[in-house]
């Protein structure tokens, strides 16, 4: 997309929401809890947001170079705020995928390696959160509530564990991965896959 037309598409977005947050909560009330801001809060957590994106940009290119890909750290970060800005407005986060889309069509990373570049450090963090989730979901059952109402909250665990572990097998399994062909017969996964597997076997012959 056009670099103008994105600009007005993210103020229009952002003016949308603002409105739309005033009319459902209340211009007064929002405008009340906007006077109770610590400035000195807003500046350092303006500060440690700056700091984790430029971070999470550096993860990407660590990765990125181990794969004989060496693109500017500025285009990583502005590939990397494209993604934050899309995932804001997607379920479960997915639009930060558009990161590595922006890599393979603007600064011409394949998209094997892109994919991987994002998925990688992404399922790494969900495993992550899903062992302090866990440690979580133990202190408040054995704090807080009854046995008989834990079984909705240790259900969702090995449910997650699976999906982390698909995932996982997703990316570095080939012979995992071959359980998806029959997706080739889909027109826009086909290609995907194709894609996918061919940047696998070119990374594992390296």
């Amino acid at each position: 997309m056009n670099k103008k037309y994105l600009i007005i598409l993210n103020m229009f977005v952002s003016v949308l929401l603002i409105l739309l947050v005033l009319y459902f909560v209340g211009a007064e009330a929002v405008l009340a809890q906007i006077g109770k801001i610590n400035l000195i809060y807003l500046f350092l957590s303006v500060i440690f947001l700056l700091l984790m994106d430029i971070g999470m940009a550096y993860r990407i290119r660590v990765l990125l170079n181990s794969m004989n890909e060496k693109p500017s750290f500025f285009a990583l970060l502005k590939s990397h705020f494209v993604g934050m800005f899309l995932a804001d407005f997607t379920p479960a986060r997915s639009g930060y995928l558009a990161t590595a889309g922006v890599l393979h069509y603007k600064y011409g990373v394949p998209s094997e390696k892109a994919m991987v570049s994002i998925l990688g450090p992404q399922i790494f963090d969900f495993a992550l959160k899903l062992v302090a989730g866990t440690i979580a979901v133990f202190y408040i059952i054995y704090y807080f509530l009854k046995p008989e109402d834990s079984f909705s909250l240790l259900i969702g665990l090995p449910v997650i564990s699976l999906v982390i572990v698909i995932m996982l097998l997703v990316l570095f399994s080939r012979r995992f991965l071959n359980f998806f062909s029959f997706v080739k017969k889909i027109p826009i996964l086909g290609s995907m896959f194709d894609r996918t597997y061919a940047g696998k076997i070119a990374y594992c012959h390296q």
